[in-house]
Formats: structure tokens, C-alpha cells, sequence
């Protein structure tokens, strides 16, 4: 790693923290985003020190929560990582994954739930219970609106 590395990889381990990254998660991550390319597995596990295992193991855990993608390379059976250098658009990826996971999920299966349970005699802890999924149901459908709003200003700002 050269200076540069290292003082991200600082940098970023502390952030990271805030959103609840173990050190080498935080560390994959920034390397990749000040790296200009794609780094391999094995590059990967040479710059950080840990093993080939390690670092897949955390690389998949960081691709399923879209920080970083998986990236083939035409005549090479290595794998590779990137990650987006445009914050925007990456804070706007794990938004939409919300909005497209929990989001459309809670819309199409909260109210069935609600329906089916006040068709029964509720006690009052089941009454509040159905109001907290009540509340859920409107926050996602809050949440779903705002990711739409976010996509419209990131499409604006990149437009001007």
C-alpha cells in the first residue's frame, strides 16, 4: 500500500465503524475506492495482509450490501472488485435496494398481514402490535417516495 493507501484505509476504518464495518470490510472497501481500477482477490489479500479466504468471505458480505461489485474479466478466471467512486450514485444503489427489497415487500404483504389479524378478536397488545405494523407499512411507503425524490436529484445534478 502506498501513502495514500494507508491514509484512506485510516480514514475509512473510522467511518466504516459508524455503519457497523469490521476493520478489514472497511479496509477492502477503501482500497477499492481509491484504487482507478479493479483490484483482484489475490491483490486483494497481498495489500491487506489477510488470506484469500478472509478476503472472499468479506468481499461477498460487501457485494450483497452493494458497497462493491464483482467484476469478470474477458480471458481471466480471476475474480475482481470495483467499487462506484460517485457517492451520489452509490448511496442512491443501497437506497434502491431498500426501496426494491423491504420497501415493495412490506407494500405487497404489510396490509394482507394487518387485514388478516383484524379480522380476529385482538387484544390490546395485539392491537398495538398491528399499529406498529401500520406505522412500518407508512414509513416504507415514505422510504419508497424518498428514493424516488433522491433518483430525480441525482438525475438532475448529473444533467447540469
Amino acid at each position: 500500500m502506498d501513502d495514500c493507501d494507508h491514509a484512506f484505509v485510516s480514514y475509512y476504518q473510522k467511518v466504516g465503524r459508524a455503519y457497523g464495518m469490521d476493520d478489514l470490510s472497511s479496509k477492502i472497501f477503501a482500497l477499492l475506492f481509491v484504487s482507478p481500477t479493479e483490484i483482484s482477490l489475490e491483490d486483494l489479500a497481498k495489500e491487506t495482509g489477510y488470506s484469500l479466504s478472509s478476503i472472499s468471505n468479506k468481499a461477498k458480505m460487501l457485494e450483497m450490501n452493494t458497497w462493491i461489485t464483482r467484476v469478470r474479466k474477458a480471458g481471466s478466471k480471476k475474480v475482481y472488485y470495483y467499487t462506484e467512486k460517485d457517492m451520489m450514485t452509490s448511496i442512491l444503489l443501497m437506497m434502491e435496494k431498500i426501496g426494491s427489497v423491504e420497501a415493495t415487500t412490506a407494500k405487497a404483504e404489510i396490509p394482507a398481514i394487518i387485514s388478516h389479524l383484524k379480522s380476529h378478536d385482538l387484544s390490546d397488545e395485539e392491537k398495538k402490535k398491528i399499529e406498529i405494523l401500520r406505522i412500518y407499512l407508512h414509513d416504507m411507503q415514505e422510504i419508497d417516495k424518498m428514493i424516488q425524490e433522491w433518483r430525480d436529484l441525482v438525475t438532475r445534478m448529473r444533467n447540469q
